[in-house]
């Protein structure tokens, strides 16, 4: 753990002889501005579509960071577990 909030994994590969690659991704999402939670949604008739709500409507996810880099993470992950 780096500083109480962050991850700092090391992987070995399958070959030693090859050079390493170096990964980077992060999960921490941006703060809403003070006083905009209720209209979250709104102009997309999701009325209950809030920042974090990571709530699937009409086939999007909405929220705060659900473009962001979260998806990559885990498909890093993913693809090193394998």
């Amino acid at each position: 753990t780096v500083n109480e909030f962050s991850l700092l994994l090391s992987l070995a590969g399958s070959d030693p002889l090859l050079k390493p690659a170096m990964v980077i991704c992060h999960l921490d999402v941006v703060p809403i501005e003070e006083g905009t939670w209720d209209s979250w949604g709104r102009a997309h008739g999701c009325s209950d579509c809030s920042p974090f709500s990571g709530k699937i409507h009409e086939g999007y996810v909405w929220g705060r960071g659900a473009l962001d880099m979260k998806s990559w993470c885990a498909s890093f992950l993913h693809a090193a577990e394998k």
